[in-house]
């Protein structure tokens, strides 16, 4: 993948990418009217986030529960754009994905425990 980033105006590559560096890559392209603005990201999460549905029920009524290519690269970019304002919110929130995703996961190991380990 290769961004053009605001701060150094240089174009970078970017092979592998943690939650961290996304959200601070991200955050760059955050407009200024709208920066720090939680109930505005919440907003436009649960627009996507509907979105997502949207293509769900495309998938259900166009293509017969078949996952098309096309279907896919819809669902997948709605996806990213959920991951987006998920990102606005949590860092409005003070916190990063990282510690989301740490926590969600300690929460997720204790409330279903582990069964069959490989």
């Amino acid at each position: 993948m290769i961004i053009k980033s605001k701060k150094t105006q240089t174009i970078e590559k970017v092979p592998d990418l943690t939650f961290n560096e996304y959200q601070s890559l991200s955050a760059e392209t955050i407009q200024p009217q709208v920066e720090g603005d939680w109930q505005y990201f919440m907003l436009g999460l649960c627009g996507e986030v509907g979105e997502i549905a949207n293509e769900g029920k495309k998938l259900k009524r166009d293509d017969y529960n078949s996952v098309t290519a096309l279907r896919r690269a819809q669902i997948l970019d709605e996806c990213g754009d959920a991951f987006y304002y998920l990102n606005r919110v949590v860092e409005s929130m003070g916190a990063t994905m990282e510690d989301v995703a740490r926590h969600n996961l300690q929460k997720v190991h204790e409330k279903y425990p582990v069964v069959n380990e490989k």
